[in-house]
């Protein structure tokens, strides 16, 4: 919706303790009959609803028919849902307000997002807009889950529904204000190149001012100097050399990479960066090798143990054959 809501936060402090802006008999009961919707958390809306059903004008939306769809609560944010009960198509999505911070500060304002229809008699919902505010999500938190509303169980009140889409109404140049039917012309080297896009049903119109060309005038409006002299005002003094080295012709400063250095492109810059000093290993391999030197060094110690025992063995049996020689 055009411009910013800004709640009321006596209004909504009042209104966590009561079904506003559900009407006074809507349950808050989901469809399970095992969620109870907190008042605490939804305070406030305000929704521009198409004023008509597109297949028969004649027909008018009913402002009454709103209502709140479904209530996903995650662990870190909760989605809202919101639909319009027809009278023929049934119950029907029409919008959504996702990824509500769960850290977000009380009384605060979400913009809706209107859903994609496939019903051509419901496309004028696409253009749908509005705004909730969350007074606390304290409670809805302590229940995670998906929780989906009948449309009797949680109507929206009718006042809150202004039939009327959002749109443009006045334009303001200066002090004057303008409104009716405007239209725009291109003036003097003035180039107006509208675009339709299908997908967001949104005109953009596109001014391009066509400057005449320096060479076709007697003499330049400035010269070089003037120009430098006007960027460093307003800029600051440019980057002259690097190192005492001066770009190419052309501005261009070079960086080439030398031994064990990467220069790659990055967005508005570059990355210079070292591959030997990639580890050539995993953290898993490393482990796997010290598991293996750990072996080998309690073999070689079961090893000399061995060889120790067998010398003490040798020097008996020679301690012996003296012995028996004497």
């Amino acid at each position: 919706m055009p411009g910013t809501y800004v709640p009321l936060a006596e209004w909504c402090d009042t209104n966590q303790h009561r079904q506003f802006p559900l009407t006074d008999d809507a349950t808050g009961r989901d469809a399970t009959n095992s969620f109870q919707l907190p008042q605490t958390l939804l305070v406030d809306l305000f929704f521009c609803v198409p004023p008509a059903d597109a297949s028969n004008p004649t027909v008018p939306i009913d402002e009454s028919a709103f209502y709140l769809h479904s209530l996903l609560v995650r662990y870190g944010s909760i989605d809202l849902e919101f639909g319009y009960n027809d009278p023929i198509l049934g119950a029907t999505v029409v919008g959504r307000v996702q990824n509500i911070p769960a850290s977000a500060a009380s009384n605060g304002v979400y913009y809706l997002a209107a859903a994609t229809q496939t019903v051509a008699s419901l496309k004028p919902f696409e253009q749908m807009a509005g705004a909730v505010v969350i007074g606390s999500m304290v409670q809805a938190l302590a229940s995670p889950g998906y929780w989906e509303f009948d449309p009797a169980a949680s109507p929206i009140l009718a006042a809150r529904i202004n039939t009327g889409l959002a749109a443009v109404h006045t334009i303001q140049l200066g002090s004057s204000l303008y409104a009716g039917n405007i239209v725009f012309r291109e003036g003097d080297n003035i180039t107006i190149t509208p675009s339709y896009d299908g997908g967001t049903l949104t005109t953009t119109l596109t001014f391009s001012a066509q400057l005449t060309p320096a060479v076709t005038l007697e003499a330049p409006i400035v010269d070089n100097d003037t120009l430098i002299a006007a960027f460093r005002r307003r800029y600051g003094q440019p980057i002259i050399t690097i190192n005492s080295i001066a770009p190419t012709p052309a501005g261009d400063f070079l960086l080439t990479a030398a031994d064990c250095t990467q220069v790659n492109s990055a967005t508005n810059g570059v990355t210079i960066a070292n591959p030997c000093s990639t580890p050539c290993c995993s953290k898993a391999h490393l482990v796997s090798i010290y598991d293996s030197l750990s072996q080998l060094n309690q073999r070689y110690a079961r090893m000399e143990s061995y060889y120790e025992a067998l010398s003490r063995n040798v020097n008996a049996m020679q301690a012996l054959m003296v012995a028996l020689e004497l």
